[in-house]
């Protein structure tokens, strides 16, 4: 995602509200810019060769200017989060373990001015990043443990349609990949338009049951 496209969407969303509540020379255009900035010039080889970017970054502020974030603190992470994940896939970075983005009050900085610091961590278990967004925007992160996608109460992602199965799909992880498999549903698992029986999961893959749409992200 360029950085136009940054300010756009941060416009949209959040800006007028960011901008009544944060009086502070730090805007969410110029945070935007630089954690961009952080993860390109944070970038290395992994061992298989992949491009692997920073997916820990910490948000130094004043505590004026931490203290004034306020209720908008938590849009701010998420836009900056989704822009850094938009941000690697157009430039095929990969990352190491879950993305993070941390703001903190630091009093060693007046108003005005901050800090961002990135680095690289694993996941526990060196689990893999991954992530099943529903439409609501709820991230829900996938573990060591099998996870059942359907209409069950118990099932661990809960599909509210007449048209999903109650145990319809389970998602599990085979070696460094997470998997999706269909758990002979009614009406069939789809990812990215196509039925599938198993498939492996990549980023921003779309899984669609019934008429639900969730999308799988491996950061």
């Amino acid at each position: 995602m360029s950085i136009q496209k940054f300010e756009q969407r941060l416009e949209s969303l959040i800006e007028g509200l960011f901008t009544r509540l944060f009086r502070s020379p730090v805007k969410p255009v110029e945070l935007g810019r630089r954690i961009v900035r952080e993860m390109d010039m944070g970038i290395t080889l992994g061992v298989s060769g992949q491009t692997l970017a920073p997916n820990q970054y910490t948000i130094s502020l004043s505590p004026d200017d931490y203290s004034q974030l306020g209720t908008v603190r938590e849009s701010l992470v998420r836009e900056l989060s989704e822009t850094l994940r938009k941000h690697a896939i157009e430039e095929s970075y990969s990352f190491l373990g879950t993305l993070h983005i941390r703001i903190e009050s630091n009093s060693e900085y007046r108003n005005g001015l901050f800090q961002i610091l990135s680095d690289f961590a694993e996941n526990k278990n060196g689990l893999p990043p991954g992530a099943v967004v529903t439409n609501e925007g709820e991230r829900v992160l996938l573990k060591e443990f099998n996870v059942i996608l359907g209409r069950a109460e118990e099932a661990f992602i809960q599909i509210d349609d007449p048209e999903a199965s109650r145990n319809h799909a389970e998602i599990r992880l085979i070696g460094p990949n997470f998997v999706i498999s269909d758990l002979g549903s009614t009406n069939g698992t789809i990812v990215n338009g196509n039925r599938i029986s198993e498939h492996v999961l990549h980023d921003y893959d779309t899984i669609t049951i019934g008429k639900t749409s969730l999308r799988f992200e491996a950061s």
